[in-house]
């Protein structure tokens, strides 16, 4: 097909008529023909871009141009052009969507979400039943032709989607003064066009005969998707069809709906956080019942400040591991980033970002430091060898009896890589699995206050459970810190001191 026009020209008549024949002669064996299955698409109440589309007909121009001068293009090759609703795209390739009305009624939906934007790219959900449709037309089509409408050719038959990107996609962009791109590698906004048909699912239900799936459905929009009706396409023989469905498809009485939406990429925002709280949890912590045990949480007093910059829809936190509710976490914080969801502003400068710091730690209860733009992979670093990392812990305890300062130094210094054996403990048996597993200390050292009170370091793997391996969990952990010093032990405040992981970078913030 070298004889192509340039898709950039008004479609020349001449030229069409040149490109078109060029295409009658390599499917159809003359140009009656051609003509004749102009003739039966016409009959079956098929649009002129669907003809186009039927007829192999890719020049992007040709489906740019006004839908008269097509239908007129076609008439001379057929008296007369279908004005119904179109039985193969519903009226998608049709004047309503079509039309600069269409594109200035998704323009001022766009103007008024206010969203931050370079380029984008047109996202279309078409209904399931035009797959139906256009099946049910093909093998019409080849009844009548087997050599111009057979498998291999079926390839060349533009998509809907495609032939509203070209009909559309470039006056769009114009319009927005934006970049329309064709993939979505090229674009990080999205405006998506979910067409809807209220007999979409109603014309797959002939398929529950003879697939399981669909028959085991708990909701029609779930189980009829483009794939799962795709492959019972594939697997359904053509004389099997055509007694489940009508061919050619009925006209239908109404054409489709459409629903704007738009979705930006996600943005990702790194940092540190402390907390100093003991009655604060590290995300919100919410009874079954719906009743909050905390009032607030690490999350929501980091996060809010974060997603009212960037507008975001809403957003997902993820730490470097979490501490309890009464454990305080200090030294340079626990690394997290934040997942913006369909941010409208993607934008944010270095002192924007130190301003969030600075409200963020105008509260008493949390701080943060370091934060900065991070990116989608940045994720899998809190994650890479979490079972691995080390973190370091300071722990006030009693002892049962006294015990002094050198009989600490004697049982504890020379502790390094300690393996500890531990079942799941008792106070979260009710929501973990009873396993079993083996963690390691790295290095033990004490302090003490007085003959009863002693403050604890150590540095552990990621994953130790600190107030078992002090007071055992009724013999749960072993060794304890307990049998260790040879006296019954407990904890009563635990601080992290540190998380052994060398991001996200640090800026050099001061610490709250």
């Amino acid at each position: 097909m070298s004889d192509k026009m340039d898709i950039n020209v008004i479609p020349d008549k001449k030229l069409t008529t040149k490109y078109v024949s060029s295409l009658s002669k390599i499917y159809w064996k003359d140009e009656e023909s051609f003509k004749k299955t102009i003739a039966a698409l016409n009959s079956y109440g098929v649009c002129p871009r669907c003809c186009l589309r039927f007829l192999a007909i890719d020049n992007q121009s040709i489906y740019r141009s006004s839908f008269q001068w097509m239908a007129d293009f076609l008439k001379e090759r057929e008296e007369t052009m279908c004005s119904n609703i179109c039985c193969a795209c519903l009226g998608v390739l049709q004047e309503k969507y079509c039309r600069e009305e269409f594109r200035k009624e998704i323009i001022k939906t766009l103007m008024e979400a206010k969203y931050e934007y370079d380029s984008f790219f047109v996202a279309i959900t078409l209904p399931v039943s035009t797959m139906m449709r256009e099946h049910s037309i093909w093998l019409k089509l080849a009844e009548q032709d087997k050599t111009a409408f057979n498998d291999y050719r079926r390839r060349d038959l533009a998509s809907l989607k495609d032939c509203w990107k070209w009909v559309n996609g470039d006056d769009l962009g114009e319009s927005l003064g934006r970049k329309s791109e064709y993939s979505t590698e090229s674009a990080c906004f999205e405006i998506s066009l979910n067409f809807s048909h209220k007999t979409q699912f109603r014309e797959c239900y002939p398929l529950d005969d003879y697939f399981e799936e669909f028959r085991k459905r708990k909701s029609d929009d779930i189980v009829y998707t483009r794939s799962s009706v795709q492959r019972a396409l594939v697997k359904l023989s053509d004389d099997r069809f055509r007694k489940l469905y009508s061919s050619p498809p009925t006209i239908p009485k109404d054409e489709c709906t459409v629903e704007i939406q738009f979705k930006q990429d996600s943005i990702f925002v790194a940092g540190r956080y402390n907390k100093y709280s003991r009655k604060l949890s590290q995300t919100p912590w919410v009874l079954d019942s719906g009743e909050r045990r905390t009032n607030s949480s690490v999350q929501e007093m980091l996060c809010d400040s974060i997603k009212s910059h960037f507008k975001a829809d809403s957003f997902v936190f993820t730490s470097s591991g979490r501490e309890d509710v009464d454990v305080k976490m200090l030294g340079e914080g626990r690394p997290f980033i934040v997942e913006l969801i369909n941010p409208h502003v993607t934008t944010i400068s270095k002192s924007e970002l130190k301003d969030i710091t600075k409200k963020i730690n105008t509260q008493k209860d949390i701080g943060v430091r370091d934060l900065q733009l991070a990116l989608r992979s940045d994720t899998m670093k809190l994650k890479e060898g979490e079972e691995q990392k080390k973190k370091s812990y300071s722990a006030f305890c009693w002892s049962k009896e006294p015990i002094t300062q050198e009989e600490l130094d004697s049982k504890l210094s020379n502790i390094k890589d300690l393996k500890v054996n531990q079942r799941t403990p008792i106070r979260v048996l009710h929501r973990r699995t009873n396993s079993y597993r083996t963690k390691m200390i790295y290095s033990l050292e004490a302090k003490s206050i007085n003959e009863k009170h002693f403050i604890l370091y150590l540095t552990t793997q990621a994953g130790t459970y600190i107030k078992e391996f002090v007071h055992s969990d009724f013999g749960r952990t072993t060794p304890s810190l307990g049998s260790i010093l040879g006296v019954e032990c407990d904890i009563l405040e635990l601080n992290v001191t540190a998380v052994d992981l060398d991001w996200p970078e640090r800026l050099g913030d001061e610490e709250k």
